[in-house]
């Protein structure tokens, strides 16, 4: 489901302008927005999964603090959570950390079934991942694009 806050996210042209966006276009790629809080990442984001839903994609939205969260809850929550983003074309990961080391294990295999499945994977952050097999992972995933506030 779309944020409420995002209803009104809109992907104007603006936002297409950047090296690769043909292959995000076509479904081909994601996306990995970088940028400090407050740049419009989330919304975004949520601008680039109602495209996606307006083209006849089934589109995921993930909290990664909520999915984080109900992992730490109840860790038995995983394969069911992982099996619905399963049943999606698009998965969209808003605020995604992966700085957790204690979580390191089940955010990398999150990210590597998504990989391998595939699914189309937007995610935005304040940076990308330190951990080298989970940054390559998710490089040859999406194409990285860097928010600034102007």
């Amino acid at each position: 489901t779309v944020p409420k806050r995002y209803w009104q996210a809109e992907l104007t042209d603006k936002y297409r302008q950047f090296d690769g966006v043909e292959d995000v276009l076509e479904g081909n790629r994601g996306i990995y927005f970088i940028g400090k809080s407050g740049v419009g990442k989330s919304w975004l984001t949520v601008a680039w999964m109602l495209h996606f839903i307006y083209k006849g994609y089934k589109c995921h939205y993930i909290n990664w603090s909520d999915f984080m969260v109900r992992l730490r809850m109840d860790i038995k929550s995983y394969d069911e959570m992982k099996r619905k983003a399963l049943q999606y074309d698009c998965v969209f990961i808003d605020d995604f950390d992966a700085t957790n080391q204690y979580m390191y294990d089940i955010v990398y295999n999150f990210v590597n079934t998504l990989y391998s499945t595939p699914k189309l994977t937007f995610f935005n952050s304040v940076d990308l991942p330190t951990q080298s097999k989970l940054a390559m992972r998710i490089g040859e995933m999406t194409k990285q694009v860097k928010l600034v506030r102007k």
